[in-house]
């Protein structure tokens, strides 16, 4: 008598791993907003030695913003916020 495996299911392997980026980007979304509150802006150098997590994601929230491949829900979020779409020394010219 053969014994049957069970197989994991991508679908949800790949709801846990979802789940899981979506619970970090709220933590830095709710960071940003913390270091606003604080700072008065959302210019976090992305070399930061206070923030160097909240800088390198500010900085790839950029990235995806140009490239065309933010969430749009996200985009809504952020802009209220103010996020500046184009960090400090960059051109407006993208």
């Amino acid at each position: 008598m053969a014994i049957k495996r069970r197989r994991r299911s991508k679908h949800r392997l790949k709801k846990a791993k979802q789940t899981y980026r979506d619970a970090a980007w709220e933590l830095r979304f709710k960071e940003l907003k913390a270091y606003r509150r604080q700072h008065g802006h959302c210019q976090v150098p992305s070399r930061s030695k206070e923030y160097p997590s909240l800088g390198y994601w500010v900085s790839c929230q950029r990235v995806l913003y140009r490239s065309g491949r933010l969430n749009p829900a996200r985009k809504r979020r952020l802009g209220p916020i103010g996020l500046d779409w184009v960090s400090r020394g960059r051109s407006a010219a993208f």
